[in-house]
């Protein structure tokens, strides 16, 4: 199967800007898709400067834990499994 694709010289690049202020609602952010991909992928944001200085993560899970051991678990993600993206190391 061929897949044909045109260049579109009047189509503008977006330029990146920074997000508005938010709150991101995780439930179940004990989860290993939280550790694994949402906190990596929220770093790199963090990083690149687009995320706004009023930015807030509320993390929900069953199993109670210490906000420190929370953080460490979720820091011990983004160490794992961040990518990089020319960011320089974690």
């Amino acid at each position: 199967m061929d897949i044909r694709v045109e260049d579109r010289p009047h189509a503008q690049a977006k330029t990146s800007r920074k997000a508005p202020p938010c709150a991101l609602i995780i439930f179940g952010a004990g989860g290993d898709l939280t550790k694994r991909l949402l906190m990596p992928a929220i770093y790199n944001l963090a990083k690149a400067g687009l995320l706004s200085e009023r930015f807030a993560i509320i993390a929900v899970d069953r199993a109670p834990k210490p906000v420190e051991a929370f953080r460490e678990y979720l820091a011990e993600g983004v160490r794992d499994f961040h990518l990089g993206y020319g960011f320089g190391p974690c």
